[in-house]
Formats: structure tokens, sequence, C-alpha cells
């Protein structure tokens, strides 16, 4: 059990209720925990694997050294049809503690599990290799307000032959990332606007769950901004004109968030966004300053 909080005294009080009612001793200053590396400095705490990530080199991709700066190739990724579970496992793992940046390249990898290709062993050889490259990558919380922010983004257009688009949200606190996700969509979407709703209704309801699961969030709750790349999005979204071409997006219940106060919408440019790498491949230089 890992217990965390701002309050030594309130720290100490729930030890010490704990140990009345558990056989259980304090182990001082946690290091790792459930393979996350936790490092300390002055002013604030870094979450990292490097730990796992040399591991599941070791084990996967023992005997290379090269390695790559992106995830995944801007060419459209497909697999070999092999035993390869184990290693999307761990990759999901990863990702799902530490390392937002593989969650695009992750989704891709296993949306074939079972119509895999000649190719298999390019993609997953390049995702170990940047593994390589940024194994030292990790969450870096520093002491900044508590202040929640999202971000939401699509990508309709490289998926335009099934109309189901790729969309992915972040959710940081203060500086870094508490929630992300990249996933596609199983709602056909007809033009990007449409994407971006539904990537929006997402962001919504994720924000939803939030506020739910956590008992003693402060009410009421502040207003959330949300922030994405579609200024017609943020028009359509805010205007209370009815348009029946869209009554299917669930623009109503975005609009309902923005009415009673939960969020805010907010434009940011796209080279801004830091979902962008959430929902397509990047260049180089993209990648590198997401990473930031």
């Amino acid at each position: 059990m890992l217990i965390i909080g701002g309050d030594d005294k309130m720290i100490r009080s729930t030890k010490d209720m704990l140990k009345s009612k558990f056989d259980m001793k304090g182990m001082g200053l946690s290091y790792v925990i459930l393979g996350i590396k936790i490092t300390r400095t002055q002013n604030s705490l870094v979450l990292s694997q490097t730990h796992y990530v040399d591991k599941i080199l070791e084990k996967f991709y023992k005997g290379d050294t090269s390695i790559t700066k992106t995830p995944s190739d801007t060419k459209r990724i497909v697999l070999h049809k092999v035993e390869y579970s184990r290693i999307l496992d761990s990759l999901m793992y990863l990702m799902s503690c530490t390392r937002l940046d593989l969650a695009y390249a992750v989704s891709k990898l296993s949306r074939y599990t079972s119509n895999a290709s000649v190719e298999y062993w390019r993609s997953i050889t390049r995702l170990l290799r940047y593994l390589r490259y940024t194994r030292e990558c990790g969450l870096h919380y520093g002491r900044y307000p508590t202040v929640i922010k999202g971000y939401s983004d699509a990508n309709w257009i490289s998926d335009i032959k099934d109309s189901r688009s790729t969309s992915g949200y972040v959710f940081t606190l203060g500086s870094a990332t508490i929630s992300w996700k990249s996933s596609k969509k199983t709602i056909i979407a007809r033009s990007t606007m449409e994407s971006e709703f539904i990537a929006l209704d997402k962001c919504g309801e994720k924000l939803r769950q939030f506020v739910e699961d956590v008992p003693k969030w402060l009410k009421p709750v502040t207003v959330t901004c949300i922030h994405c790349d579609s200024q017609s999005k943020i028009g359509r979204a805010q205007s209370t004109m009815y348009n029946g071409k869209l009554k299917h997006i669930r623009r109503n219940m975005i609009r309902q968030l923005i009415s009673i106060g939960v969020i805010s919408i907010d434009y940011v440019k796209s080279k801004d966004n830091i979902v962008d790498p959430l929902t397509k491949s990047l260049s180089r230089d993209l990648v590198y300053k997401s990473l930031r």
C-alpha cells in the first residue's frame, strides 16, 4: 500500500488507524512500486519505468543495441502473424502506467492480432528500439496549482476508408499527465467535425467519471477547460442554433456540460495540442516536442 499526502500529521494518523485494524508495518519512503520508480527532487516527483523498459528489452530484444527516435512509422503499420502477445502485454502495462507516448503505437499494434502480415517484426522492432532511445522518460509532477485541464483530438482523414476515426484525450493536473487514452472508434463519422465531437464527448465522459469517483472532490466543481484544435467544433458546441444533421453526435450533452459550468472549451493550435501524438504518427521533431 502506498500512502500519499501533503500533511504529515494526517499520514501518521492514517498509518496508526490501519495498524490498529491490520497486521502491518511501515516500510519508510517508497522508491519502487508495481514496477514504477519514484524519484524525488527538491520540488517535484518523477515517475518512470526505466527498469521495466530494460526488462522488456532484455527479454524480447536481447543482443540489439540500435535505436529509433519515433514510436511508429508514418506509413501504415501491419503485423506478421506470430506469437507476440507477451510483448504486447508488457507494452500495454508500460503505456498505461507512465508512457502515454506509446499509446497510439500500442493501439495500432493491438488491432491486427488476428489479421497479421509479414511486416510484424518491422513494427515491433521499431517500437522496442524507440524504448531503448527513451528509456529514461517518465511523468514529472511539480509543485504547481492543482488545476485539471483536458485536451481532445481526433484523426479522421487517415481512417477515411472505414469512416471510423482515431481519437484521444489527455488530462493534466498541474504540470503532468494523470489520464490518457488513444482508441479507434466503433462509431462511424462522416466528417472531421463529427469525429472531433465524438472525441470531445469521450473527454467529457471521462471528466464526469473523475468527479464521481473522487468522494472528497471540492464542491462545487470548478470549470475544467478542455482544449481542442478545431475552431468549427468550438463554434458548433457553443451555438444554440439547432441543426438536425448533428443530432446524433451527442452535441446536446456537450452543450449541457458547458451550460452548467462543468467544462469550457478553448482553442489550441494543433502544434501545441498534446493529444496529437495519440491520434497519429508524427515526425521526429514533433515527437521530440511532445516528450518535453
